[in-house]
């Protein structure tokens, strides 16, 4: 059966309204949303060139986020037809969201709403949109925090490994979001990824800071009392090999495992590493990580092992995997990062990138030189265990998910 093609919905223009808000102007072009940057006016505002200027000379100063507050400014998600109820979940998630981890997204609330807290109001906004057919359908949109700072694919367009400091600084702050989620409001992300991983401000070229994350985008999150989960989502680099054989209702918490142990070995590599061609026979996705990473701890390379786990039932539950990482030695290292281009503070930028093709390389000789050997060994054997550290989830162990950790800063 022939899918039905998506209509997208024609671009807003600076200064057209949404209900109290005002379009500064067009963020991204997602598959399912438009994402916008807006504000709520003021009398005698500045116009959208002036705003957009000063944004630009503050967009490093200490006070640029008072600044951000005192404007009013925001973003704005306006779903797509088909995906209107997707952003009508999104917002009833963060509707219930008491007290979130500050990596994870929250709803902007309009100086109108303000005097009401936001579990109080009974649903997303809607207006009037048109899409590029020129029909009109009353939509949702999704009014949130802005956080200006890009998001971790930017960073890793470079191609450069990350510190391993603000790496793992940077998977903790987005694990405490993932154990909020899975643990207070019962959901899977589903869609772990760097583009879905931005930061509060903006890195600096000339000083390296730590950096603050945002874990955006629960459009395909999965709730298990709500299963409106139709089509399989999230991005395939990052999917879980279960992702290829179980139904998007029935794929659970430990996807997010899965997918942040696949983003913080990018950050360490600066690049996704190879894969093996045995995914759907349920066998490890990635090679081993300790050779890809010889200047990392073992327990790192270990607990990295743990979560690309291809058995979900050997998997770390998020509150665990973010307590192993805060035990490891790169979390005790310095957690800065500046912006690409600036000279990292803490790695060897070519190294790993060298070993990572090199490994690569070496994996398709063998596999050429013994294919036949390998495949009469591998015929009904199980995956291997991951290195042995004092980390590592045993054989067989099947590891529940536990409260939410409250986040250490």
């Amino acid at each position: 059966m022939t899918e039905r093609p998506i209509v997208p919905l024609r671009e807003l223009s600076p200064g057209q309204r949404v209900g109290q808000f005002e379009i500064i102007r067009l963020l991204n072009r997602g598959g399912q949303a438009h994402i916008y940057l807006a504000r709520v006016p003021l009398d005698g505002a500045a116009s959208l060139a002036t705003l957009e200027e000063t944004l630009r000379r503050r967009m490093r100063a200490a006070a640029w986020q008072s600044f951000v507050a005192d404007q009013r400014i925001c973003v704005l998600k306006v779903p797509f037809v088909d995906f209107a109820d997707h952003l009508t979940d999104e917002y009833e998630y963060l509707r219930r969201a008491s007290d979130p981890p500050p990596a994870l997204v929250r709803l902007y609330a309009p100086p109108i709403d303000r005097a009401r807290p936001s579990r109080e109001i009974p649903g997303p906004p809607a207006a009037r949109f048109a899409d590029v057919n020129g029909a009109l359908h009353q939509l949702p949109y999704l009014p949130l925090e802005y956080s200006a700072g890009g998001s971790l694919k930017d960073v890793l367009r470079s191609g450069q490994p990350l510190p391993p400091g603000a790496a793992v600084a940077i998977a903790r702050q987005v694990g405490y979001a993932l154990s909020y989620l899975h643990g207070v409001l019962n959901i899977v992300h589903h869609d772990v990824s760097p583009s879905n991983i931005v930061f509060r401000t903006p890195l600096d070229p000339t000083e390296a800071r730590e950096p603050d994350c945002v874990l955006i985008d629960l459009a395909v999150a999965y709730h298990p009392a709500r299963p409106t989960q139709r089509f399989r989502f999230g991005k395939e680099k990052y999917l879980p090999p279960e992702s290829n054989t179980v139904a998007g209702s029935r794929l659970d918490y430990r996807v997010d495992t899965y997918s942040l142990g696949v983003v913080l070995l990018e950050m360490l590599l600066g690049a996704l590493p190879p894969t093996t061609d045995a995914v759907r026979q349920n066998r490890p996705r990635y090679l081993p990580v300790a050779p890809l990473l010889p200047r990392s701890s073992p327990e790192l390379c270990g607990i990295i092992d743990a979560m690309l786990q291809p058995d979900p039932a050997r998997r770390p539950d998020m509150a665990t995997a973010v307590e192993w990482l805060g035990g490891v030695a790169e979390a005790r290292q310095p957690a800065l990062l500046a912006q690409p281009g600036a000279t990292p503070e803490v790695v060897n930028p070519g190294t790993n990138r060298v070993l990572l093709i090199g490994a690569a390389i070496m994996a398709s000789l063998a596999a050429l030189v013994a294919c036949g050997l390998l495949a009469l060994l591998l015929i009904g054997s199980t995956p291997p265990d991951p290195p042995a550290t004092a980390v590592v989830v045993p054989r067989g162990t099947v590891v529940q998910p536990t409260s939410t950790l409250a986040p250490a800063r």
